[in-house]
């Protein structure tokens, strides 16, 4: 087995863009072209069972998080080949 090195991520950087990374130096690769004005879209993934896809996506609707209509229908991942749904939601920044 071949050892896989561990790195140590500080996940609220990464999601807040508080810490560097290589697009911080490169402004042409921090706007690209889905990006509109103020917003951005940001894709959610379910990948898993049907049951288990449908069981996330009402959870999520009971949390008021996404309508069930607004979920892909589910399909298969060319990478793993399970079923996944995607979801795409529109942030805005000020």
């Amino acid at each position: 087995m071949i050892p896989i090195p561990s790195l140590k991520l500080n996940w609220f950087s990464l999601l807040t863009g508080s810490g560097s990374s290589a697009t911080d130096s490169n402004p042409e690769v921090q706007a690209t072209s889905w990006e509109r004005g103020n917003r951005e879209p940001v894709l959610i993934l379910i990948i898993g069972s049907r049951r288990g896809i449908a069981n996330i996506i009402q959870s999520l609707f009971r949390l008021n998080f996404a309508q069930i209509h607004e979920w892909s229908k589910p399909q298969v991942d060319p990478n793993s080949g399970r079923l996944m749904s995607i979801l795409t939601k529109y942030i805005r920044f000020d």
